[in-house]
């Protein structure tokens, strides 16, 4: 047997053992040995068709956005103003009654606490971006300006009982304030500009 028919005999032997391929050695006769395993090959990111397809990939799955802070309408001004030069303030309001509240009516099973929570979570909704004060006086409020929006027009400060004419002259014109307690409920104030 010559040589190059000892290597194609190896050669077909090696194929039909399942070997890859086969490699000669220059020095002597034919050497079968598999190739190492190879890692598989990284494929590059597939360029885009220019072809437009009908069936649309998957989307791959998006991380949580972060959550955006809550953004507070500002007031007008950075410290509360006194009343205007005639002494008038003018203020929107919101109330919330409570059974034993002063003019509460019968109907009103809301307990103070309740009422408390309930006053504190239309504050929040009132400040906001974008919430219209008037809106929700219409919605919520159980007083007589609820008609008109919750608007009180002006007012000179001892017209009003006192924790609420407090609380309108610590607020600056077009800031919300609450809940403030008076003798007739929770309030969720708007100070205006008088």
């Amino acid at each position: 047997m010559t040589r190059s028919s000892a290597v194609a005999l190896i050669s077909a032997l090696a194929l039909a053992a399942g070997c890859p391929t086969s490699r000669r050695s220059t020095d002597g006769p034919a050497n079968v040995r598999p190739r190492p395993a190879s890692p598989p090959a990284v494929r590059p990111p597939a360029k885009k068709s220019t072809v437009a397809s009908t069936e649309r990939p998957a989307a791959p799955a998006r991380p949580a956005a972060p959550a955006r802070p809550t953004v507070r309408r500002r007031p007008l001004c950075n410290s509360p103003q006194p009343a205007s030069a005639s002494g008038h303030y003018a203020a929107s309001h919101i109330l919330i009654f409570y059974q034993g509240a002063l003019r509460a009516p019968a109907r009103i099973q809301r307990t103070k606490a309740a009422a408390r929570n309930l006053a504190a979570r239309i504050t929040a909704l009132a400040r906001q971006p974008g919430a219209r004060f008037a809106n929700l006086a219409r919605q919520w409020s159980e007083g007589p300006t609820r008609s008109v929006g919750g608007r009180l027009g002006r007012f000179l400060p001892q017209r009003m009982v006192p924790n609420f004419s407090a609380a309108v002259g610590a607020t600056c014109i077009g800031g919300i304030t609450g809940p403030v307690e008076t003798r007739f409920g929770f309030h969720v104030i708007r100070r205006e500009r008088p």
